[in-house]
């Protein structure tokens, strides 16, 4: 069974000035979504798929292929305005794109099985 890792990385960090995703904060310049794959790989997760969008994806790209190399494999998909899911309509005025999980409904059509540890159950 496999178990993927979602990594959320869509924003754009117009607030920020440069890209959070991959702003350097470890002592060998790690980013914090590093800290986060190595510690889902060791947990058991066995691939990565990065919720990005077209403008950043390069960068994203040339970040992870140099931090995670051939250790995982990586899927990448794109969060957009025009991929809704049915019964969503979009505003023609909205410039930027949904929330994560929306995207990821559509676009990633969810993988078989679970998409991380399970989740305690209340009684």
């Amino acid at each position: 069974m496999s178990l993927p890792l979602v990594v959320l990385a869509a924003g754009l960090s117009t607030r920020y000035g440069r890209l959070k995703q991959l702003d350097p904060l470890g002592p060998d310049g790690e980013a914090i979504m590093d800290y986060n794959i190595f510690d889902a790989a060791r947990a058991g997760f066995d691939r990565i798929i990065v919720v990005t969008r077209s403008e950043i994806e390069n960068d994203i790209r040339a970040h992870l292929s140099a931090m995670v190399g051939e250790a995982l494999p990586i899927e990448y998909v794109h969060q957009t305005l025009d991929k809704l899911p049915e019964g969503f309509h979009g505003s023609p005025e909205r410039t930027r794109p949904w929330v994560c999980p929306p995207a990821f409904h559509h676009r990633v059509h969810p993988p078989s099985g679970p998409t991380g540890p399970p989740r305690p159950t209340r009684r």
